[in-house]
Protein backbone atom coordinates (compact mmCIF):
# COMPACT_ATOMS: atom_id res chain seq x y z
CA UNK A 1 0.00 0.00 0.00
CA UNK A 2 1.22 3.43 -0.68
CA UNK A 3 0.94 6.83 1.96
CA UNK A 4 0.76 10.03 1.10
CA UNK A 5 3.52 12.23 3.25
CA UNK A 6 4.18 15.78 3.18
CA UNK A 7 7.72 16.52 3.04
CA UNK A 8 10.24 19.73 2.31
CA UNK A 9 6.67 21.58 1.81
CA UNK A 10 5.17 18.97 -0.80
CA UNK A 11 3.08 16.54 -1.19
CA UNK A 12 4.01 13.36 -1.97
CA UNK A 13 2.58 10.14 -2.64
CA UNK A 14 5.23 7.35 -1.51
CA UNK A 15 4.80 3.53 -2.80
CA UNK A 16 7.39 0.61 -2.86
CA UNK A 17 10.11 3.66 -2.25
CA UNK A 18 8.88 5.62 -5.38
CA UNK A 19 8.11 8.78 -4.70
CA UNK A 20 5.79 11.08 -6.82
CA UNK A 21 5.34 14.55 -6.11
CA UNK A 22 1.35 15.53 -6.44
CA UNK A 23 1.68 19.44 -5.51
CA UNK A 24 5.16 20.93 -4.54
CA UNK A 25 3.97 24.29 -2.70
CA UNK A 26 7.59 25.41 -3.24
CA UNK A 27 6.92 25.78 -7.41
CA UNK A 28 5.46 29.81 -7.03
CA UNK A 29 5.63 29.74 -10.45
CA UNK A 30 3.57 27.10 -11.39
CA UNK A 31 0.38 28.85 -9.27
CA UNK A 32 -1.34 30.40 -11.28
CA UNK A 33 -4.65 30.70 -8.72
CA UNK A 34 -6.20 33.12 -6.36
CA UNK A 35 -4.19 31.56 -3.36
CA UNK A 36 -0.48 31.79 -2.24
CA UNK A 37 1.68 29.00 -1.60
CA UNK A 38 3.33 31.14 0.80
CA UNK A 39 2.38 34.01 2.79
CA UNK A 40 4.56 36.33 5.43
CA UNK A 41 1.31 37.25 6.90
CA UNK A 42 -1.50 34.96 8.48
CA UNK A 43 -3.35 35.19 5.17
CA UNK A 44 -4.65 31.84 4.25
CA UNK A 45 -1.90 29.74 1.40
CA UNK A 46 -2.12 26.79 -0.33
CA UNK A 47 -0.45 24.42 1.96
CA UNK A 48 -2.43 25.71 4.58
CA UNK A 49 -5.68 25.23 3.45
CA UNK A 50 -4.64 21.45 2.92
CA UNK A 51 -3.40 20.91 6.26
CA UNK A 52 -6.44 23.26 8.13
CA UNK A 53 -8.88 20.22 6.06
CA UNK A 54 -7.17 17.62 7.31
CA UNK A 55 -7.69 18.23 10.75
CA UNK A 56 -10.78 19.34 10.84
CA UNK A 57 -11.98 16.16 8.93
CA UNK A 58 -12.56 13.97 12.37
CA UNK A 59 -14.70 17.01 13.49
CA UNK A 60 -16.58 17.05 10.06
CA UNK A 61 -17.43 13.34 10.37
CA UNK A 62 -18.27 13.77 14.25
CA UNK A 63 -15.48 11.84 15.47
CA UNK A 64 -16.43 8.35 13.45
CA UNK A 65 -13.27 8.82 11.31
CA UNK A 66 -9.88 7.10 11.54
CA UNK A 67 -6.76 7.97 10.22
CA UNK A 68 -6.90 6.12 6.59
CA UNK A 69 -9.97 8.04 6.39
CA UNK A 70 -8.55 11.54 6.40
CA UNK A 71 -5.97 10.77 4.34
CA UNK A 72 -7.81 9.40 1.67
CA UNK A 73 -9.49 12.79 1.90
CA UNK A 74 -6.89 14.68 1.53
CA UNK A 75 -5.55 12.72 -1.28
CA UNK A 76 -8.57 13.90 -2.64
CA UNK A 77 -7.90 17.77 -1.80
CA UNK A 78 -4.59 17.87 -3.17
CA UNK A 79 -5.48 15.98 -6.75
CA UNK A 80 -7.97 18.44 -7.00
CA UNK A 81 -5.74 21.68 -5.63
CA UNK A 82 -3.14 20.13 -8.21
CA UNK A 83 -5.30 20.94 -10.92
CA UNK A 84 -7.00 24.39 -9.70
CA UNK A 85 -3.57 25.54 -9.30
CA UNK A 86 -3.09 25.93 -13.33
CA UNK A 87 -5.37 28.71 -13.96
CA UNK A 88 -7.66 31.12 -11.58
CA UNK A 89 -10.53 31.27 -13.53
CA UNK A 90 -13.70 28.73 -12.46
CA UNK A 91 -13.99 25.82 -13.26
CA UNK A 92 -16.96 22.91 -13.49
CA UNK A 93 -17.03 20.04 -10.82
CA UNK A 94 -19.57 16.97 -10.91
CA UNK A 95 -19.36 14.84 -8.31
CA UNK A 96 -21.56 11.29 -8.41
CA UNK A 97 -22.53 9.74 -5.30
CA UNK A 98 -23.10 12.34 -2.06
CA UNK A 99 -25.22 10.67 0.24
CA UNK A 100 -22.93 11.56 3.26
CA UNK A 101 -21.98 15.20 2.08
CA UNK A 102 -18.35 15.29 3.39
CA UNK A 103 -16.27 14.72 0.23
CA UNK A 104 -19.13 17.43 -0.76
CA UNK A 105 -18.07 19.19 1.70
CA UNK A 106 -14.36 19.58 0.90
CA UNK A 107 -15.02 19.94 -2.72
CA UNK A 108 -16.81 23.28 -1.67
CA UNK A 109 -14.08 24.55 0.52
CA UNK A 110 -11.87 23.82 -2.00
CA UNK A 111 -13.46 25.44 -4.74
CA UNK A 112 -15.55 28.09 -3.43
CA UNK A 113 -11.68 29.45 -2.07
CA UNK A 114 -10.05 29.19 -5.20
CA UNK A 115 -12.86 31.19 -7.63
CA UNK A 116 -16.57 31.48 -5.96
CA UNK A 117 -17.76 31.42 -9.66
CA UNK A 118 -16.61 27.62 -9.77
CA UNK A 119 -19.54 25.35 -9.56
CA UNK A 120 -19.74 22.03 -7.69
CA UNK A 121 -22.87 19.77 -9.00
CA UNK A 122 -23.40 17.09 -6.28
CA UNK A 123 -26.05 14.01 -7.86
CA UNK A 124 -27.86 11.87 -5.75
CA UNK A 125 -30.11 9.04 -6.51
CA UNK A 126 -31.51 8.53 -2.57
CA UNK A 127 -33.22 11.49 -1.17
CA UNK A 128 -35.87 12.98 1.29
CA UNK A 129 -36.57 11.74 5.29
CA UNK A 130 -35.64 8.63 5.48
CA UNK A 131 -32.93 8.39 2.64
CA UNK A 132 -30.38 8.50 5.58
CA UNK A 133 -29.08 11.46 2.86
CA UNK A 134 -27.01 13.75 5.17
CA UNK A 135 -25.57 16.11 2.31
CA UNK A 136 -27.43 19.40 3.34
CA UNK A 137 -26.00 18.99 7.01
CA UNK A 138 -22.23 18.92 5.70
CA UNK A 139 -22.91 21.46 2.64
CA UNK A 140 -24.50 24.00 5.26
CA UNK A 141 -21.11 23.95 7.09
CA UNK A 142 -19.04 25.74 3.76
CA UNK A 143 -17.37 29.24 4.97
CA UNK A 144 -16.74 29.64 1.12
CA UNK A 145 -19.10 28.53 -1.52
CA UNK A 146 -18.96 28.12 -4.71
CA UNK A 147 -21.72 27.85 -7.17
CA UNK A 148 -23.66 24.75 -5.57
CA UNK A 149 -26.76 22.34 -6.77
CA UNK A 150 -27.79 19.01 -5.82
CA UNK A 151 -29.08 16.81 -8.40
CA UNK A 152 -31.82 13.86 -7.34
CA UNK A 153 -31.44 11.18 -10.68
CA UNK A 154 -30.64 8.12 -11.83
CA UNK A 155 -26.41 7.75 -11.61
CA UNK A 156 -26.42 6.40 -15.18
CA UNK A 157 -29.23 9.18 -16.58
CA UNK A 158 -28.46 12.26 -15.20
CA UNK A 159 -29.80 14.50 -18.03
CA UNK A 160 -27.35 17.06 -17.69
CA UNK A 161 -25.21 18.68 -20.45
CA UNK A 162 -22.85 16.31 -22.52
CA UNK A 163 -19.44 17.46 -22.00
CA UNK A 164 -20.09 20.03 -19.80
CA UNK A 165 -17.73 19.55 -16.85
CA UNK A 166 -14.02 20.13 -16.20
CA UNK A 167 -13.76 17.16 -13.35
CA UNK A 168 -15.98 14.53 -12.86
CA UNK A 169 -15.59 12.60 -9.29
CA UNK A 170 -17.33 9.15 -8.84
CA UNK A 171 -17.71 9.09 -5.04
CA UNK A 172 -17.17 5.54 -3.86
CA UNK A 173 -18.48 5.77 -0.77
CA UNK A 174 -22.17 5.48 -2.54
CA UNK A 175 -23.50 2.12 -3.73
CA UNK A 176 -23.39 2.18 -7.45
CA UNK A 177 -25.64 -0.66 -8.87
CA UNK A 178 -24.72 -0.47 -12.27
CA UNK A 179 -21.33 0.89 -12.40
CA UNK A 180 -20.70 0.22 -16.04
CA UNK A 181 -23.62 2.49 -16.92
CA UNK A 182 -22.74 5.00 -14.79
CA UNK A 183 -18.94 5.17 -15.94
CA UNK A 184 -20.68 6.04 -19.48
CA UNK A 185 -22.65 8.75 -18.11
CA UNK A 186 -19.21 10.25 -16.52
CA UNK A 187 -17.38 10.00 -19.92
CA UNK A 188 -20.65 11.69 -21.45
CA UNK A 189 -20.58 14.75 -19.19
CA UNK A 190 -16.83 15.43 -18.53
CA UNK A 191 -14.89 17.56 -21.35
CA UNK A 192 -12.65 16.17 -24.18
CA UNK A 193 -9.84 17.90 -21.98
CA UNK A 194 -11.47 17.14 -18.35
CA UNK A 195 -10.09 14.41 -16.17
CA UNK A 196 -12.35 11.70 -14.51
CA UNK A 197 -11.17 10.94 -10.70
CA UNK A 198 -12.81 7.63 -9.11
CA UNK A 199 -12.86 6.99 -5.24
CA UNK A 200 -13.13 3.61 -4.96
CA UNK A 201 -14.39 2.46 -0.96
CA UNK A 202 -14.84 -1.48 -0.88
CA UNK A 203 -16.26 -1.96 -4.01
CA UNK A 204 -14.55 -3.98 -6.28
CA UNK A 205 -16.81 -4.20 -9.00
CA UNK A 206 -16.37 0.00 -9.57
CA UNK A 207 -12.94 -0.67 -9.43
CA UNK A 208 -12.74 -3.50 -11.82
CA UNK A 209 -15.26 -1.94 -14.15
CA UNK A 210 -13.22 1.63 -14.10
CA UNK A 211 -9.73 -0.17 -14.90
CA UNK A 212 -11.16 -2.27 -17.59
CA UNK A 213 -12.84 1.22 -19.20
CA UNK A 214 -9.22 2.86 -18.97
CA UNK A 215 -5.59 1.40 -19.09
CA UNK A 216 -3.89 4.47 -18.88
CA UNK A 217 -4.86 5.92 -15.21
CA UNK A 218 -3.30 7.23 -11.91
CA UNK A 219 -3.40 4.86 -9.05
CA UNK A 220 -3.32 6.03 -5.24
CA UNK A 221 -3.15 2.26 -3.05
CA UNK A 222 -3.82 3.95 0.50
CA UNK A 223 -5.37 1.13 2.18
CA UNK A 224 -6.84 -3.18 0.64
CA UNK A 225 -10.29 -1.61 0.11
CA UNK A 226 -9.84 1.90 -0.92
CA UNK A 227 -8.34 3.04 -4.12
CA UNK A 228 -8.30 6.57 -6.16
CA UNK A 229 -7.57 6.76 -9.91
CA UNK A 230 -7.45 9.34 -12.18
CA UNK A 231 -8.29 9.58 -15.83
CA UNK A 232 -6.90 12.65 -18.39
CA UNK A 233 -8.62 13.12 -21.67
CA UNK A 234 -7.60 14.48 -24.69
CA UNK A 235 -8.44 17.86 -26.85
CA UNK A 236 -9.39 15.43 -29.58
CA UNK A 237 -11.45 13.51 -27.34
CA UNK A 238 -11.19 10.23 -25.28
CA UNK A 239 -9.39 7.01 -25.69
CA UNK A 240 -11.02 4.16 -23.97
CA UNK A 241 -9.64 0.73 -23.37
CA UNK A 242 -12.56 -1.07 -24.57
CA UNK A 243 -16.37 -0.44 -24.89
CA UNK A 244 -17.55 -1.48 -21.88
CA UNK A 245 -21.79 -1.44 -22.53
CA UNK A 246 -22.80 -5.08 -22.62
CA UNK A 247 -19.19 -6.55 -21.94
CA UNK A 248 -19.41 -8.36 -18.34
Amino acid sequence: MGKLIVENNAFIYVEKEEKKVLLDCRDYLSNKSRIPMHSFTDDLTIPGLLLQLFKSHPQLCEGAVDYNDSLECLLMDVLLVSHLIKSPNPVRVLEIGCENGILSYHLAMILGLFNENSSLCCVCNTIGNNSDNRWLDKISLVEFMPRISMLAADYDETNLESKHFDIVIINGTSCFMEPLAMIEEAMRLVKDAGRVICYVNQQPLLESSFKMQFEKREEYFLTAQTTIMVVVGQEEGWIHSKEIKGYI
